[in-house]
């Protein structure tokens, strides 16, 4: 009985390990993430909308107030270097701009905007000063 319990809980870890997440494109999401693109479908995202369509951006925004910046944008860095992707930055920074400005500007460090593409870090410019008008 004990051999069969520890085969099940070996098992079941093994199989948590590497899940993966399909979101234009099949990838391993960092541990952290992972709760956050589960229920994720490509369906979510309208090219004409962007992340603000409905189910999105509501997704983004309880997984902002759920988690810090200091914890999750360390982790959304190393997703995107481990595999980029221009949709899953949009993502991301739409949860990023949930939190406030200078908390994400104070983790953000010059990896992050080293790596980035520059038409993402362009918009996130943009965004940020069309919010403050």
């Amino acid at each position: 009985m004990r051999a069969f319990l520890a085969l099940c809980f070996a098992l079941s870890t093994t199989c948590l390990a590497g899940e993966e997440a399909h979101f234009y494109g099949t990838w391993e999401p960092r541990p952290a993430l992972r709760a956050f693109w589960r229920p994720v479908r490509d369906s979510w995202w309208q090219p004409a909308q962007g992340t603000q369509t409905p189910q999105l951006a509501r997704h983004c925004k309880e997984f902002a107030k759920r988690n810090t910046p200091e914890a999750i944008i360390p982790e959304m860095i190393a997703d995107l270097k481990a595999s980029p992707s221009e949709v899953r930055w949009f993502v991301y920074l739409s949860v990023m701009l949930h939190w406030p400005q200078k908390r994400v500007l104070q983790v953000s460090t010059f990896e992050m905007t080293s790596t980035l593409p520059l038409r993402a870090t362009r918009a996130l410019v943009r965004r940020r000063s069309s919010c403050s008008r």
